[in-house]
């Protein structure tokens, strides 16, 4: 099952992968000068050697991925902090001016409806606008790292996103002249690199270009645990930074993100494993930057629409089931967006506690990741269970936990049984692999590449959609007071709940099956 990256809110990388990534070459280069080594026997010492110290992988291997591991820990790490800080920070300053308070941190004040309303407002929309300059740039940046290299680009959008957490520190240090929702606005500095999802989506294009084909699908599953790493040591470090004061603690929070940047200047360039052994090097050299933005923009819109067209009107079931896939990601993000400002405002506490609380979710998530679930797919290899049976039951399993933890989380009137909803939610970390291996599987006919498209297009209609939704039901909740206050995570199962169904009712006996799985069963 291929792995997913985020969804992730604010600058932080959801969870949940949500991800694109670029690998413009493929295998076949590499092949035909393979071939072309064993049919000249006597240069193949010299060619290998030269080929060795030249552009040699494995050479790369260790110090690429360990750089890279390292990279998404802090790309993880420090949003994490930063916003969770950057609330506790708003919210003060909302208190402020609404309230005159002194001491925003123990006035009860703070937590009214009016604060806590626009603090929620504040916070969705700017996760919605956040999402803005990815879908934008994320193609035009693919492309040019193509023509320049990873790694330019890399640091180009690591830089970005130092420099949008500086605006957004600006705009917070003089409130008096910005006003707080100016931050909606802010993310158009991320004209610079494209958005956080692309320093991510260098780095596992850098990667692919250097680990052989066979091993991609492991190293990849291996490095979105740094994702999950960094999630789990931000709530900690929140914890213990906090008591040195907010200003110094945002402000070490984005020195990790410097931190990533300084590493993103060791990872090593991978773009010439590939092109120096393809014979239309040359060819990208001679191209025009400019013509290439423009050719390529022009051909991946047309295939764009016309995969689109192909899906939606070609198989019913396919299109039922990515339309599943719309609901369960929309449902998700609404359940996701403001956790830590519910659990602050349901159960009273401070911003850095509720931030301990995500890093339960996502140690569970780790422990998912890299134990559950291998162990119960070994078993279920053993018992000779057809891979996409076990996709099947995983996705099943998975998202009926999803719904009964967001029934849970609304109906919480105590902690401990809000943190085992929380934890109960961390299984969308297995859920959404599942459904894509599910789709990719029963789309085969159509392609891969189109069927990604396809869900990347609902995707970004469900970020786009998910923060207002969960904005509003938020404060309809406070208005309403009491166990309503829990509203929005009642509209997230509500909006869950179709795309549950279909994929627990749907049959899937004339799905395809996959080559390594056995033709005698049928789930």
């Amino acid at each position: 099952m291929a792995p997913r990256a985020a969804h992730t809110h604010g600058l932080a990388i959801s969870s949940g992968a949500k991800r694109r990534f670029t690998v413009p070459a493929t295998d076949s280069d590499i092949l035909i000068d393979e071939h072309e080594l064993l049919l000249q026997p006597e240069e193949r010492d010299v060619e290998e050697d030269n080929k060795v110290d030249e552009y040699s992988p494995w050479r790369h291997h260790f110090r690429l991925l360990a750089l890279g591991y390292m990279s998404f820990i802090f790309l993880k790490l420090s949003p994490n902090m930063f916003n969770t800080i950057l609330s506790q920070i708003l919210e003060g300053i909302l208190c402020r001016q609404y309230h005159g308070a002194t001491d925003p941190t123990s006035d009860p004040r703070c937590m009214d409806e009016r604060v806590q309303g626009e603090l929620s407002i504040i916070l969705s929309m700017k996760a919605t606008f956040e999402l803005l300059p990815t879908v934008i740039f994320s193609i035009p940046y693919g492309l040019a790292a193509d023509v320049y290299g990873r790694k330019p680009v890399l640091m180009i959008a690591t830089l970005g996103c130092v420099l949008y957490g500086l605006a957004g520190i600006m705009i917070c240090w003089f409130p008096h002249i910005f006003p707080l929702r100016l931050l909606w606005v802010a993310p158009i500095i991320s004209i610079i690199g494209g958005g956080p999802l692309v320093p991510v989506m260098m780095v596992y294009a850098m990667a692919s270009d250097a680990v052989p084909e066979s091993l991609r699908s492991g190293v990849f599953v291996v490095m979105s645990t740094g994702l999950v790493v960094g999630t789990l040591l931000s709530g900690p470090a929140i914890y213990y930074l906090i008591s040195s004061g907010e200003w110094p603690a945002i402000f070490m929070s984005l020195g990790f993100q410097v931190l990533g940047l300084i590493t993103t200047v060791f990872i090593p360039e991978t773009l010439s494993l590939k092109s120096e052994q393809s014979d239309t090097s040359s060819l990208r050299g001679q191209t025009s930057f400019t013509y290439r933005i423009r050719t390529g923009s022009q051909e991946l819109l047309t295939k764009s629409f016309k995969s689109l067209r192909d899906i939606f009107w070609s198989d019913s079931t396919v299109t039922l089931f990515i339309f599943s896939l719309l609901f369960i990601d929309v449902g998700e993000d609404i359940g996701s967006i403001i956790t830590k400002q519910y659990a602050a405002k349901r159960f009273s506490l401070t911003w850095p506690e509720a931030g301990v609380i995500t890093s339960i979710k996502s140690f569970t998530q780790l422990g998912l990741c890299l134990v559950a679930l291998p162990f119960a797919q070994k078993i279920m290899r053993q018992s000779h269970v057809p891979a996409i049976t076990q996709d099947i039951w995983v996705a099943r399993t998975c998202v009926i936990i999803l719904v009964i933890a967001y029934c849970m989380a609304g109906l919480a009137d105590n902690l401990v049984m809000f943190i085992i909803a929380v934890v109960l939610s961390a299984v969308n970390f297995c859920l959404n692999p599942a459904l894509r291996s599910l789709l990719l599987t029963m789309a085969s006919s159509c392609g891969a590449g189109a069927v990604l498209s396809a869900v990347e297009v609902l995707n970004a209609i469900a970020a786009v959609v998910s923060g207002p939704v969960m904005a509003a039901g938020f404060r309809l909740g406070m208005d309403w007071g009491g166990r309503w206050l829990g509203l929005h995570w009642f509209i997230a199962m509500l909006i869950l709940m179709p795309g549950a169904l279909i994929v627990v009712c749907m049959r899937f006996n004339n799905v395809g099956r996959r080559p390594d799985t056995p033709e005698d069963e049928e789930s």
